[in-house]
């Protein structure tokens, strides 16, 4: 039966919403096809990094719930002996909402009728095209539709964050910047310490209930009643605007009611401006007073091209993502939307999404409709590994899409055959293909870099194979080739524009000669190493008759 995936980026509460929607509607909305899920997240799934469970005991819900009513998330507490049943009236705990959503995530994946299946990959999408989704892992997930729900993203701090940060390491201070649902309050903040935190709604209150409830303190009648255990808690503006998304009213409700009753109690007061002060070595007030710890909490704010979600921050940074419409189709830097591109969920940005999970899949079966099905690629038989000539059939069906490919990411051509005579052949290179029925998949060659180093060239596979692991293959018996030839490490670059080639040398053990954190385009060709166990062989006893002598080929 023809088939049809998606890729669904983000399984927190709109993820694991919209999955249950595409699992239930597909077999009414895409007759006679299979619809195969590929969902992406390095956070738990269900609950995703927002509200996972090892979230501090004290946070508490103070708005709606995701994805369901609190009515529903407590009849399922009621009835699952594993958890403990809030009492009426009773915030919600965050840790008890996440564990609803864990468990609702995997009881779609469960109940997905036939044929609908869904895959899961604990990892984060770093880049994408019209055909794939390429993961940090190195794997690439072919893709019809590719679905972002990955919720607000963090954002790449601004110089003057950096610049404080900076100071912090250098006199042994404190500066942190927690992005919301991180529990990152210092627990080395002595009680009556002086601490400076920004005020930017009720993340900040999250951060602030660490430091007080965490504590032993709590509120009566509305008014807080301290232990003496809190530090002095100081209480500075935002220092830029808000995240884009206002949070719920319950929630900034909740927030003003403890903030006032803290400042009432005399655990919080206003401060107007924070600076780094040398002579002092300490973060100084404006009041002069003096602390070793400011908390800075991440909004989220700034172009996408700062976001810290690499997937987010790449296609920005490529014009391929400025925004998006109101049925969420992305829309690049000219207002085109994408046909085949879409999110949902709260990212930032000034065009609301359709709030219906409901609504959302619907849409997006609707085109899958119209969108003739992928071919399949058939079930894997033997793969048969040639080492070649550069002058092989098979070589130039493989260098001329390569050539394509390098002309689509970096605007030129390359002359792939600009190469000396020999310089994939042995005894000093090798050029490989592989084939599966016949048809040439995969393939890739070394040259001699130095006298122990091979360097790879030409790593590549079939845009109708992507997504299988052969790319790891190829690397993987060049490796073998090298060490056969008495190589005994291997150096290569990859291109900035290639995360999918960065993502496979990572995984496969390769040492980066780069900071990893950087953006690769001001690194420029990236460079890898790693170390290959060379293949011995006995070659015979030594003279006491008893021990075999090995030797490299």
């Amino acid at each position: 039966m023809p088939l049809t995936r998606v890729v669904l980026v983000g399984a927190g509460p709109r993820g694991t919403g919209l999955l249950d929607r595409l699992t239930t509607l597909a077999p009414t909305l895409l007759p006679g096809r299979d619809l195969e899920v590929h969902v992406v997240d390095p956070f738990p799934f269900g609950s995703g990094r927002r509200w996972r469970a090892d979230q501090p005991e004290v946070w508490s819900l103070d708005g709606p719930s995701p994805l369901t009513d609190g009515a529903t998330v407590r009849a399922w507490a009621a009835a699952n002996p594993r958890v403990r049943t809030p009492r009426p009236g009773e915030p919600l705990a965050r840790t008890l909402v996440g564990e609803y959503l864990t468990w609702a995530f995997w009881r779609t994946v469960r109940l997905a009728p036939p044929g609908v299946s869904v895959r899961t990959h604990r990892a984060s999408a770093v880049d994408l095209d019209d055909r794939a989704v390429v993961l940090d892992t190195g794997t690439v997930l072919p893709a019809d539709v590719v679905l972002l729900a990955q919720g607000r993203p963090g954002s790449l701090p601004t110089p003057g964050q950096r610049a404080r940060a900076e100071f912090a390491d250098r006199f042994g201070l404190h500066h942190r910047r927690p992005r919301d649902g991180d529990p990152a309050a210092p627990d080395d903040v002595a009680a009556g310490a002086d601490v400076a935190v920004r005020d930017v709604g009720p993340l900040t209150g999250d951060l602030v209930t660490l430091l007080t409830l965490g504590r032993g303190g709590r509120y009566v009648d509305g008014e807080y009643r301290p232990t003496g255990l809190e530090p002095r808690i100081r209480l500075l503006p935002p220092g830029h605007p808000p995240w884009t998304g206002e949070p719920s009213p319950d929630a900034a409700a909740a927030w003003a009611r403890r903030r006032a009753a803290l400042t009432r109690a005399g655990v919080l007061t206003a401060g107007n401006a924070v600076r780094p002060d040398v002579d002092r070595r300490a973060f100084v007030l404006d009041d002069g007073t003096a602390t070793r710890t400011l908390i800075e909490p991440d909004t989220g704010t700034g172009p996408l091209a700062r976001s810290d979600d690499t997937l987010l921050r790449t296609l920005a940074t490529r014009g391929e993502l400025a925004g998006w419409s109101g049925t969420g189709a992305l829309l690049d830097r000219v207002g085109r939307a994408h046909p085949r591109r879409f999110a949902f969920g709260a990212l930032p940005g000034t065009a609301g999404f359709h709030p219906e999970n409901d609504a959302a899949a619907r849409r997006v079966l609707g085109l899958l409709a119209d969108v003739p099905p992928r071919r399949v690629a058939r079930a894997t038989a033997t793969i048969e590994v040639r080492r070649v000539p550069l002058t092989d059939p098979d070589v130039v069906g493989m260098f001329a899409e390569l050539t394509e490919e390098y002309a689509a990411r970096y605007g030129h051509r390359h002359d792939l055959y600009a190469l000396p005579d020999g310089e994939f052949d042995p005894p000093h290179g090798t050029l490989l293909v592989l084939r599966e029925h016949g048809e040439p998949v995969a393939g890739g060659a070394f040259r001699r870099y130095d006298d122990d180093t091979a360097e790879l060239k030409r790593i590549w596979t079939h845009t109708d194979h992507r997504g299988r692991g052969l790319a790891r293959r190829v690397v993987a018996e060049l490796e073998r080739a090298a060490g056969e030839l008495g190589y005994r490490q291997v150096y290569l670059t990859t291109g900035p524009r290639q995360p999918e080639a960065r993502a496979l040398y990572l995984a496969a053990g390769y040492t980066p000669g780069f900071d990893v954190t950087a953006d690769p385009e001001t690194v420029g060709p990236l460079a890898f190493r790693k170390n290959l166990t060379i293949p011995t062989c006995q070659v015979g006893i030594d003279g006491n008759q008893r021990s075999p002598l090995w030797s490299r080929p």
